[in-house]
């Protein structure tokens, strides 16, 4: 790395590059001290600067193209990335009031940005906007930034390149650091609408869905051990239908209709090592059983 030969000052840079530089800084600040910065005199500086901003506010070229390239990370990649924040607060500096709008931002940003958010994009000052405004056509309106609804079916999510990658993302980021509360929100989110999902696919869809990426996400999910958290009320109820429906002494079992699915759901509701299958190789079918017995079959057995 080349060591600067002298460091920079805000007063010698245009207005131009103050943004510039300040949404580098953003980008690559610390994620936990960034409520710590937003209130220290870069926040206030970044604020400054985003209350300038109007429709008809001109960009430089590099600025939208920028621009641009964060929308299109946010579209693809959703606003649960680990990067989304941070992001976020760069794209402020190039994002006029009443031209950016952040759907369901309380499910994805901690509550103080989305305070600070609510300052400078929803209680605007009507002066910044004004309806004979000429916005400059370079820069996108109406900007909508928000996760694409989930899929309806598990055909649906094993096309989902984005909801896939969430899964895993979730699933990898949940293993690594389980006291997160916000990684559980949306992983515990996504658990529920799976098993859902595998409660209502034809069982014979389920075997070809698993040999595709769902398969690989399905049990990163499983091993994410995010089974141990306490089950809400829905989720017990969910769990208490599907014992039965796995309980012979009540008609149920392999072999019965929907078992598959059951059991598949029954691995996202019991904690890996918590649930038994008795004469497993027998019951369990050949494409799910050696996942089955890595992850719930204890080792000395």
């Amino acid at each position: 790395m080349e060591i600067p030969k002298s460091p920079w000052n805000l007063s010698d840079l245009t207005i131009q590059q103050i943004r510039d530089r300040l949404a580098f800084f953003w980008i690559n600040a610390p994620k936990d001290k960034l409520q710590l910065l937003w209130d220290s005199d870069l926040g206030i500086t970044t604020k400054k600067l985003v209350s300038e901003l109007h429709p008809n506010y001109v960009f430089s070229q590099s600025q939208i193209d920028f621009r641009n390239t964060l929308n299109i990370f946010f579209q693809e990649n959703g606003l649960s990335h680990p990067m989304s924040l941070n992001l976020m607060i760069a794209n402020f500096l190039y994002s006029p009031p009443g031209l950016l709008h952040i759907n369901n931002i309380t499910t994805y940003f901690p509550s103080w940005f989305c305070q600070e958010y609510t300052l400078l994009y929803v209680d605007e000052n009507p002066q910044n906007i004004s309806s004979s405004s000429q916005p400059n056509d370079s820069f996108p309106l109406n900007i909508s930034i928000d996760t694409p609804p989930a899929p309806s079916s598990l055909v649906a999510v094993s096309s989902d390149r984005i909801y896939l990658n969430r899964i895993l993302g979730l699933s990898n980021l949940y293993y690594i650091d389980p006291d997160d509360r916000e990684i559980l929100t949306e992983l515990l989110e996504v658990r529920n609408h799976l098993v859902d999902l595998l409660l209502k696919e034809p069982e014979s869809n389920l075997e070809g869905l698993f040999a595709s990426d769902l398969g690989d996400r399905y049990w990163a999910l499983v091993r994410s051990g995010v089974q141990r958290e306490p089950l809400g009320e829905y989720q017990l109820q969910t769990r208490t239908m599907i014992i039965d429906k796995l309980n012979p002494a009540i008609g149920g079992g392999f072999g019965s209709p929907q078992s598959i699915n059951h059991f598949l759901a029954a691995m996202l509701l019991y904690a890996p090592g918590s649930m038994k299958v008795e004469s497993p190789e027998q019951k369990i079918p050949a494409w799910i059983y050696p996942m089955y017995r890595e992850l719930f079959v204890p080792q000395s057995e």
